[in-house]
């Protein structure tokens, strides 16, 4: 389509040829829309479109445009709205609505906004709010809701927020909650909360444990007190918040914070014969290797069955499930196939019902133990290897051409 036609003639047509009815159609260049313009593209059948260059849109424009069939609306270059635009948009019968420019909202325009039927609703641009407009909003019916720049909150927002009924709540921009406010908002029965808080008193670490959801953003605190972790962990969540692998750095404030002495040389929580944490409050947490497992496998690995290790998904739990099993135990019981074997070891392979790969390399150490026996060692490698020389040979960061070694240590 032509944008420079489309802005100069009130009755152009989509053309019936146009690749973008069936998918994404990005207006970059338009910067008014006129209620002609907006009955024209009402009519296009694609599921996704953009118009973010859009500073002001009449209550007529979004009117006709509200008539539009498709499932996600962009007008992330507003700058304002009116509580008269607000109700017309409200007609829109797509899935997703983002104003991520608008800076602020009048009580009215948000009044408007809660009766959208729509799923996410996103307004990035928001720096604040206020109290009547937050109360409005939280009338809104939706799933989800991002207002990621907003910088503070206070009391009275926090309220409005803990009687929204959606399940995600994203405020990442939010560094800092007085205990008043994480006494509010805690209370909301919604299921996901991202925060970007990087202080955390005791008082609110009590409020985010008590609470039923999933807190995200806490790889950004600065500091954790030993009294305000242990204030935020509890048997329901300790698992989750220990599970911030992506973060090493939060994962190792919460365990320096807890003063945990289960620890490798890496300092990954390790324990082979009893829990890696025991908390004042009872819970306990198993972790081997700085991978959190069921009790069982520490407690009592003879339990372990080859059909807790085929069914459990997560690799790293797997690989541990095998060790705790036996190797070689898993290949003779496991249906486990021998792939390859040359001078430099033994390639084997687990094919598993969803499709998933399980490939590792048999390998022996040159140097004798204490007894003179030569111990084996179990790699895992990629699935796509079909020798164990190249398998071998990643191991150390090396093609098979390049690992050719004569004495192997």
């Amino acid at each position: 389509m032509n944008i420079k036609n489309l802005q100069e003639e009130s009755t152009v047509s989509l053309p019936e040829n146009d690749p973008r009815k069936l998918g994404l159609l990005n207006l970059y260049d338009l910067t008014f829309i006129s209620r002609e313009i907006a009955q024209t593209l009402s009519r296009f059948h694609g599921k996704t479109l953009w118009l973010n260059s859009i500073k002001y849109i009449s209550t007529e424009s979004a009117k006709a445009l509200s008539n539009w069939k498709g499932d996600q609306l962009a007008l992330d270059g507003l700058e304002s709205l009116s509580a008269d635009a607000a109700i017309e948009l409200t007609r829109f019968s797509g899935k997703n609505l983002s104003m991520d420019s608008l800076t602020s909202i009048s009580s009215e325009a948000s009044e408007a906004l809660s009766n959208w039927r729509g799923n996410t609703l996103s307004m990035d641009g928001l720096t604040s709010i206020s109290g009547e407009a937050s109360e409005a909003l939280s009338g809104w019916r939706g799933n989800t809701l991002s207002l990621d720049r907003l910088t503070s909150l206070p009391v009275e927002v926090a309220h409005a927020f803990s009687k929204w009924t959606g399940d995600l709540l994203s405020l990442s921009s939010i560094t800092f909650l007085s205990d008043e406010s994480a006494q509010e908002l805690f209370k909301w029965t919604g299921t996901t909360l991202f925060l970007g808080l990087q202080y955390l008193p005791t008082r609110s670490a009590q409020c985010i444990s008590k609470w039923g959801g999933e807190l995200h953003g806490l790889y950004r605190l600065k500091g954790l007190s030993k009294e305000a972790a242990n204030a935020l962990v509890n048997k329901k969540n300790i698992e989750f918040l220990l599970s911030y692998r992506h973060n090493h750095q939060f994962r190792q404030l919460l365990i320096n914070s807890l003063e945990i002495h289960n620890k490798e040389e890496n300092e990954e929580l390790h324990s082979d014969d009893g829990p890696a944490i025991v908390l004042p409050n009872g819970c306990k947490v198993y972790a081997i290797h700085g991978v959190l497992v069921p009790r069982y496998v520490v407690e009592n690995p003879q339990q372990i069955t080859i059909d807790q290790i085929d069914n459990n998904h997560n690799t790293e739990i797997r690989r541990i499930l095998i060790e705790k099993y036996g190797w070689h135990r898993y290949i003779r019981n496991g249906k486990v196939k021998k792939l390859a074997n040359d001078k430099y070891g033994s390639l084997y392979k687990k094919y598993y019902n969803n499709d998933d790969i399980f490939s590792f390399v048999k390998v022996k150490n040159s140097t004798p133990e204490p007894d003179g026996a030569f111990k084996s060692y179990y790699l895992q490698v990629p699935p796509d290897f079909m020798t164990a020389h190249e398998a071998v040979a990643w191991t150390f960061g090396l093609t098979a051409d390049e690992y050719q070694p004569e004495v192997e240590t």
